[in-house]
């Protein structure tokens, strides 16, 4: 962002579409005219995508944080919709709550496809004070009630600690066979 408002403060030559013009400050209204016909276009798409009440358009529905399954997402799409989950996602590219789109994927160009699905905060001088939260659960099982359990706090940023989670679901202890009553 900060590249383009340069660009159009102080080089508006590279507006002029490759028309010959001298080097050197012009006046900002040589790049009116690209700039409406973007907006334009822009606004056009949105509104062909989102309605015609821009006051219901909402970055979510179109930036969506998509959490595919490990093996079922890639079968076909109406069954891979049973295992995937998708929530709305604030941020972007150049934001600190990362949630990178692909603006050049014709189909979904402002899906968040790259971001954190794992948050932690440390406080190394009282670790009882840190707080963690993981996406979308802490199950690899659909039918788990941890397969996604976590992706509603995820979203909202809303934290478990660390000093509190083995409080939280269940926990698995596994013990060794006696290695007297092992089988060679």
């Amino acid at each position: 962002p900060l590249t383009i408002q340069d660009v159009l403060t102080h080089a508006p030559q590279w507006c002029a579409a490759g028309a010959a013009i001298p080097t050197g400050n012009l006046p900002l209204s040589v790049c009116q005219k690209p700039l409406q016909v973007s907006l334009d276009m822009a606004l056009d798409e949105l509104t062909k995508s989102y309605g015609d009440d821009m006051n219901a358009w909402r970055w979510g529905t179109a930036h969506k944080a998509t959490f595919n399954h490990a093996v079922f997402s890639h079968l076909p799409p109406m069954l891979a919709r049973l295992f995937d989950r998708a929530v709305p996602a604030d941020g972007g590219n150049d934001t600190v709550d990362a949630g990178v789109s692909r603006i050049n994927d014709p189909d979904h160009p402002y899906a968040d496809v790259h971001g954190p699905s794992f948050r932690a905060i440390y406080d190394l001088a009282d670790l009882d004070r840190s707080v963690f939260i993981a996406a979308p659960g802490q199950s690899g099982q659909v039918n788990s009630a941890h397969y996604d359990d976590l992706l509603p706090l995820w979203r909202n940023f809303t934290w478990l600690r660390l000093s509190d989670s083995a409080e939280i679901g269940s926990k698995l202890t596994l013990v060794p066979a006696d290695p007297g009553q092992q089988e060679e």
